[in-house]
């Protein structure tokens, strides 16, 4: 097995990411388990440059492999907000609140397009030395109101293409096989499988 920190302090997208990565030969270790708590700022220039920054600071506290994922919710008629400020939308603190804000700004657009995507973007980093990076999206459209109870964010108004559900509504099962997240994270565990001894020196 290969040990890699999730430099992350969101507790969703660690069980999100430990869930989707389970038959692999990575190992993922939560920051609190080693006791490391960090409050990482972001960019605001985009998700591939958040993950990087997060990577770094995460590697300057582990010595071995950290990855860490900087995703967010882009709305084609919104020219592509939230984007990377989706968890800071508008300034609404709750994701009911950002959720209700996208849907009445789409509800007051003129246009009927409602085609949205959900990115993701992974960085690996370690010993401060930025090691691979990708991205990843997730296709489909917002729903006229929320519905479902999974997920998190955006999930509940989020219809992915070829489904009649939100987010929200699929099981966990069901949105890890096709997620903006799960899509990153294979091409992560691809790399890792064909670097990551090499990195670590082993």
């Amino acid at each position: 097995m290969i040990n890699v920190l999730l430099g992350s302090s969101n507790d969703h997208k660690i069980a999100e990411i430990i869930s989707m990565s389970q038959g692999s030969n990575i190992a993922f270790i939560c920051p609190a388990e080693l006791n490391i708590a960090l409050d990482v700022k972001e960019g605001v220039s985009s998700f591939a440059e958040n993950a990087s920054i997060k990577a770094m600071a995460y590697s300057r506290k582990y010595s071995g492999l950290v990855l860490a994922d900087d995703s967010g919710f882009e709305v084609c008629e919104l020219g592509g907000r939230p984007g990377v400020l989706s968890n800071r939308f508008e300034g609404l603190k709750t994701d009911y609140g950002r959720c209700q804000k996208v849907l009445s700004l789409l509800a007051h657009s003129d246009s009927t397009n409602r085609k949205a995507k959900f990115r993701c973007a992974m960085a690996i980093a370690m010993r401060e030395e930025l090691l691979f990076n990708c991205e990843a999206v997730c296709e489909g459209t917002v729903n006229f109101e929320p519905s479902g109870v999974n997920g998190f964010g955006y999930d509940p108004i989020f219809v992915p293409d070829g489904f009649s559900k939100s987010f929200a509504e699929l099981s966990f099962a069901d949105k890890n096989q096709i997620s903006h997240r799960v899509k990153a994270l294979n091409l992560v565990i691809d790399w890792i499988n064909i670097h990551g001894i090499e990195a670590i020196g082993g």
